[in-house]
């Protein structure tokens, strides 16, 4: 969801169509394959008052909702009710992640102890490592992070092969970015999934 979008009025109404959009073109093949899964960006006025609750009971995500898993910024659960909405997601069954977060020690050590089953790594973090003075030391603290916590790591923003074997290198498990792939409509990314997944598919992504 765009910064124009978010903390407005239409944030609610864009996010239940989009969930119904979801549903109606992806939620058979959710319901048929093992390992994808989608996330879905929830704006913070959906938790703490039973909205995911009512838009996945009504539209049927419920019934895929393992395949599911729910992002929300850092900055949208700055209280308890916020924090209360989580536990709702997954109490639904969803996996619950946190967007746009930072490499600092301190953060680190509290997603550790937390009840979040994914983090993704702002996009500023690879950024940052195409700037000619970046030192790999600056996100050395993923390292231990990634192989000793229950949390699963997503990296975000990896357009380069650079970037995508120093996420690699600190035993980051997951990357998104163009590197990978541009937006796909529903069908294209159904498409792009079983060429990925398949003999030659697999074959090339090793000699990437």
């Amino acid at each position: 969801m765009t910064p124009l979008i978010e903390n407005t009025v239409l944030s609610g109404p864009i996010t239940y169509w989009l969930i119904e959009n979801i549903v109606q073109e992806l939620g058979e093949w959710l319901r048929v394959q093992d390992h994808g899964f989608i996330s879905i960006n929830i704006p913070p006025e959906l938790f703490g008052r039973g909205g995911l609750w009512y838009v996945a009971s009504k539209n049927g995500m419920l019934d895929v909702a393992n395949k599911i898993v729910v992002e929300v910024t850092e900055r949208g659960i700055p209280d308890n009710l916020g924090l209360q909405g989580l536990l709702e997601a997954k109490e639904l069954g969803f996996r619950v992640c946190l967007d746009d977060i930072n490499v600092t020690n301190e953060q680190l050590m509290v997603y550790a102890r937390s009840n979040i089953d994914l983090i993704k790594i702002d996009k500023a973090v690879a950024d940052k490592m195409l700037d000619s003075d970046w030192d790999e030391k600056e996100i050395a603290s993923l390292a231990p992070f990634t192989r000793h916590a229950a949390i699963n790591v997503i990296a975000e923003g990896v357009e380069t092969e650079f970037q995508r074997d120093i996420f690699q290198k600190l035993g980051v498990p997951m990357a998104q970015g163009w590197y990978f792939s541009h937006p796909l409509s529903a069908k294209g990314l159904v498409e792009f999934y079983n060429s990925f997944n398949s003999e030659e598919g697999r074959r090339n992504s090793k000699e990437k």
